[in-house]
């Protein structure tokens, strides 16, 4: 894994809920359009301060708290699939059975 920095310039996290459902369609024309809602985002993430960098030792670390930390939100529900979007090039999913 390459390294990730995180630090004060690119400190951002994007919270998304995917849909329940998804199109069956084919994708062969261009796309399905599909709505993600955004439900939350966190500039700088509350956990952390200064630089951090993130590396295969310590990245499963770094998601389970910001997981433990967001499934503790009045808007998080399980019967929903939700998923993280950072400035510092990180993508997760947000599930209790990862933390």
């Amino acid at each position: 894994m390459k390294e990730l920095i995180v630090n004060q310039s690119n400190n951002f996290i994007r919270v998304f809920r995917e849909p329940k459902e998804f199109s069956s369609d084919f994708c062969f024309n261009g796309g399905t359009p599909t709505t993600f809602l955004m439900v939350d985002w966190f500039n700088p993430i509350p956990l952390y301060e200064g630089t951090l960098t993130l590396n295969s030792s310590n990245i499963e670390k770094y998601r389970n708290d910001i997981i433990s930390f967001i499934i503790k939100k009045s808007y998080y529900n399980p019967e929903f699939r939700f998923f993280a979007i950072t400035s510092y090039g990180d993508i997760f999913y947000i599930e209790e059975s990862t933390k």
